[in-house]
């Protein structure tokens, strides 16, 4: 019997195959993103390879290289075979110095993607331990010690807290993790635990009858502890460690190595984007992380140009399959749809047609369309434009062929951490706080977006190529970040919390899948679109800095501002801020241009003869130009035409004077013992002097200015021989003209147009004497209105100022004084009378509306009068508004009130003087007569009779 147990014992302490010993250990995790796979790889000091998970664990046939994995499934660890399991094959690149690996597992169901590194194996323990002491025997009773038992439940119950890290799987007591303590206590650790262990295990349950039976308190309160933490003997050291179904083991590792597989969690999301990446991370040596773009396929993004706004366009080809999505657009809104097309894809030729529809919109309008593409490519397909068929609303398309640049990544960015501590979410919060707004169409954006630089460097990769899961991500962390920042004592994190006033940044929040949300085919557009915009916007710009230099360039380049400024045309998907730019830079090439064009005109008044005639032409046309310049509002160069002309004028008269000055000489010399007769010499060497005058002065130029004075000297001197020789007649006819305002024009004219310098001379003097006397004698009474008094009493009718309310209140105040005082001189009837005032009034109200008003009194008149038309109408039922009114105003009292605010105190004053000499005396009957005539002449309607004057040279043939 004693031979049969100890035969049994060998059995099952024996394992199925010999074992060696570890030399290596590598975690690793594949697997997809809601279904990863741990395992294990362990590298045996004969240099095979055992692998290990939650399947059945298998011995790998291959090495892991330099630089280099490649494993192939050899044989079953397990004592029989197991049924259902998978083999695996691991192959990919290694980078031992790092203790790095990724490659693909074949025999997963999907994403075969795995990474993996290499941990630290501790050094095999120094001494045996409890399971070599009840090694051999069947039963540990008597073999186990209280002390034994005492450090075994300790271990058990003193164990730390566990490592964040997953929380799936059975409870695993952390004691596991504490390999030091494990070895002391075991004698071996979960990295050498062999197939034998597990039986002897489970002899230690030994300790549970021991310190049950036990009357130390100590004892019970060690196992009480232990039993705390899980069962006595933990999971999983009772468990198969080869079994041939799937193991638990994993579990021990996952948690002692929750941070090791948190970063596996890590290196594998960007190892699904490029395994590259994982070996040039932190600690790898490998090249920059570069994905190289995708080249099965290629696509087209752009717009359908619809009435109800532009929409989303998106042709994919993938081999022989084209697909066409189409979405809401940065112009109008509609609901996504997906429609698989036939037909022809290749230079020259884009012809498609639906097939199939893959994603179908809902319509209350009726069925939805199915649009079909006519178009023609262009550079290689770079870009396709053409016709839509089979659509009401939409007419045409243009799309760009996209060529995916080699995608960047960062494996130290956001996406790639498993948890943001409160670094990552200052880094992340400074990231957003430099966001803005902007607007393409009716959308606005954050331009962040479209900053992949930025993008890559905080989060690992371009926005582009988000997915779900990477917008999860960025919505966990941005929600815990709001937490933690505002959970922060430091004020600087306060201060940053609150300069967020967007922590969505569409579409960062939002997932492609399902068509949920319009912001990615928002940011398509915006960044394919807009990118083409600006590509335009500076070939729009090299195209209006070539212009020619002509006015009609400047009415094509306000044609391309309007479109520009009304969304229109290629440059609509351009940036609210580029826009503004644009606009700038378009309004600065405009000025160049305009300056060019000013330029070109002033160069062309060259062509101009030397001549005074030339001369007048050039001013002309400087005039024309910047007249245009004007109409075509380019002020900038209108002022370049008007001060390059100062110049050119002043050039072409400094030379103009140097011809002229010894031609007037030999004229003025000319003279000599001549009258006034000869003026008209004068007149016109003064003539051509005042033109001349407009573009040079001659006594600012040194060239010019002695020539000029001598000239001056001498002309003075002839004016005066000239006025000396004929004074008789001058004086003569200053007396004979009529005292009137045309008689004092004439004298006063006469006397500027001959000394218009007022140069002191006796002839000069003897001229301004006579004038001065004829003013004197035009008003000696002094009355305020000479014009109306003496134009009345000496028919000087042109004299007379009588439109507008101010002269019609003197007049009307004129003949109310002499018909009330002295009625006889009054030769017309009260019906002319109160025609004329009434017809004066309409005039005068005319001149009103239009805004004619000659004086303040005027104003004030005006609106006396209004307001007594408004308010005091006569009678007592309504005012001017239909409103009831208790103010009575009798049709007496109105008139009464008109006739205030028409009475003149001018008019009152001067008639005072006039009434004063009595009803019978001649300048009172001369004014009756006067004002009666003038008013048969009907001034309103007629042109009055203008005072005849004399003619200046029947006096000099005197």
């Amino acid at each position: 019997m004693k031979t049969v147990l100890i035969f049994l014992m060998a059995f099952f302490a024996t394992p199925a195959l010999a074992e060696g010993d570890p030399v290596e250990v590598w975690l690793g995790l594949g697997g997809c993103e809601r279904a990863r796979v741990p395992f294990r790889l362990t590298v045996m000091d004969d240099g095979k390879v055992r692998m290990s998970g939650q399947f059945a664990p298998q011995m790998m046939d291959g090495a892991i290289g330099p630089d280099a994995v490649s494993l192939a499934f050899s044989s079953w660890l397990s004592r029989r075979a197991p049924s259902r399991q998978p083999q695996f094959n691991l192959s990919g690149s290694a980078d031992l110095e790092a203790g790095l690996l990724v490659g693909t597992m074949q025999g997963m169901k999907e994403c075969e993607t795995v990474v993996a590194m290499r941990v630290d194996l501790p050094p095999a323990a120094a001494q045996p331990g409890l399971l070599a002491k009840v090694a051999g025997v069947t039963n540990a009773r008597g073999i186990l010690t209280d002390a034994d038992c005492e450090a075994y439940f300790g271990w058990l119950a003193e164990a730390g807290t566990p490592s964040d890290g997953p929380r799936s799987g059975p409870n695993i007591n952390p004691a596991l993790g504490d390999h030091a303590r494990m070895q002391a206590v075991l004698g071996t650790d979960i990295y050498r635990w062999r197939a034998e262990h597990w039986v002897e295990v489970r002899k230690l349950a030994e300790c549970r009858r021991l310190f049950s039976r036990s009357d130390n308190p100590r004892h019970a309160e060690v196992m009480a502890a232990a039993q705390g933490r899980g069962k006595l003997i933990p999971t999983p050291l009772d468990q198969d460690p080869d079994p041939a179904a799937s193991s638990q083991w994993i579990y021990a590792f996952l948690m002692a190595h929750a941070d090791d597989f948190t970063k596996l969690e890590d290196l594998l999301r960007l190892a699904v984007i490029s395994p590259d990446a994982v070996l040039a991370g932190p600690g790898g040596s490998g090249p920059a992380p570069v994905a190289e773009p995708d080249e099965t396929g290629q696509s087209w993004i752009g717009v359908l140009s619809c009435g109800r706004g532009d929409r989303f366009l998106n042709v994919t080809q993938t081999g022989a399959e084209v697909t066409l999505e189409t979405g809401p657009g940065l112009f109008g809104g509609v609901e996504p749809a997906l429609v698989s097309m036939s037909g022809r894809v290749g230079d020259g030729a884009f012809v498609l047609d639906p097939q199939e529809w893959i994603v179908k919109p809902s319509s209350i309008l009726g069925a939805p369309e199915a649009i079909g593409l006519r178009g023609e490519t262009s550079g290689g397909m770079a870009e396709i434009q053409g016709t839509i068929q089979g659509s009401a609303d939409c007419t045409g398309f243009r799309a760009l062929k996209q060529v995916p640049p080699p995608l960047t990544l960062n494996a130290e960015g956001l996406l790639f951490q498993s948890r943001i501590d409160l670094d990552g979410c200052v880094s992340l919060a400074e990231w957003l706080a430099t966001g803005s707004e902007d607007r393409i169409g009716r959308i606005p954006f954050n331009p962040l977006i479209l900053d992949d630089d930025s993008i890559v460097a905080l989060f690992g990769k371009p926005l582009a190529h988000w997915d779900a899961p990477d917008v999860g991500r960025f919505r966990r962390m941005t929600s815990e970040c709001r937490v933690a920042l505002g959970a922060s004592a430091q004020i600087a994190h306060q201060t940053l919390l609150t300069s967020i006033p967007d922590w969505t940044v569409a579409p960062l929040s939002t997932t492609r899948e399902g068509g949920s949300s319009d912001g990615w085919y928002h940011y398509d557009l915006i960044r394919v679109m807009g990118a083409d915009a600006e590509r335009g916007r500076g070939l729009q710009l090299d195209e209006v800095r070539a212009m020619p230099a002509e006015f009609g360039s400047l009415a094509a380049i306000d044609q391309l501002v309007v479109a520009t400024a009304n969304a229109e045309g290629r440059l609509r998907y351009l940036r609210q801020s580029s826009v503004d730019a644009h606009l700038h830079d378009m309004t600065e090439a405009r000025k160049a241009l305009a300056l060019r064009i000013a330029e070109s005109e002033l160069a062309a008044l060259d062509a101009h003869p030397a001549t005074l005639d030339g001369l007048l032409q050039a001013e002309q046309d400087a005039e024309r130009s910047a007249l245009q310049f004007e109409e075509h509002q380019a002020p900038e160069a209108a002022q370049a035409v008007a001060s390059g002309f100062r110049s050119f004028a002043e050039a072409r008269g400094l030379l103009l004077w140097n011809s002229y000055l010894p031609e007037f000489a030999a004229r003025l010399e000319g003279l000599s013992g001549a009258d006034y007769r000869h003026f008209g010499e004068i007149e016109q060497i003064r003539d051509i002097e005042t033109t001349l005058m407009r573009f040079a002065r001659p006594q600012s130029a040194a060239a010019t200015r002695a020539a000029y004075d001598a000239h001056v000297d001498i002309m003075e001197a002839t004016v005066e021989t000239l006025v000396a020789a004929s004074l008789p007649g001058l004086l003569a006819y200053l007396d004979a003209l009529p005292l009137s305002e045309a008689g004092l024009a004439a004298a006063n004219d006469l006397l500027a147009t001959t000394f218009p310098r007022q140069t002191p001379s006796p002839a000069r003097d003897a001229l301004n004497a006579a004038v001065a006397a004829k003013q004197a004698a035009y008003n000696p009474a002094g009355y305020l209105r000479p014009d109306v008094i003496y134009g009345f009493t000496r028919e000087t009718w042109d004299d007379v100022e009588f439109q507008g309310l101010e002269n019609l209140a003197y007049i009307a105040t004129l003949l109310k004084q002499l018909r009330d005082s002295c009625p006889m001189t009054i030769q017309i009837g009260d019906a002319a009378m109160s025609s004329y005032v009434l017809r004066g009034a309409t005039d005068a109200t005319e001149r009103v509306l239009r805004g004619e008003v000659q004086s303040r009194s005027e104003a004030q008149r005006a609106v006396l009068l209004m307001a007594n038309t408004l308010f005091n109408q006569p009678g007592c039922e309504v005012d001017f508004f239909g409103n009831q009114t208790s103010n009575c105003t009798s049709p007496e009292d109105h008139a009464a009130a008109v006739q205030l605010f028409m009475t003149s105190g001018p008019a009152l004053s001067d008639m005072r003087r006039v009434l004063a000499q009595g009803c019978s005396a001649p300048e009172v009957a001369a004014l009756g007569r006067g004002a009666s005539r003038f008013v048969e002449l009907r001034p309103y309607s007629a042109t009055l009779p203008a005072t005849p004057l004399p003619r200046l040279a029947a006096f000099l043939q005197q």
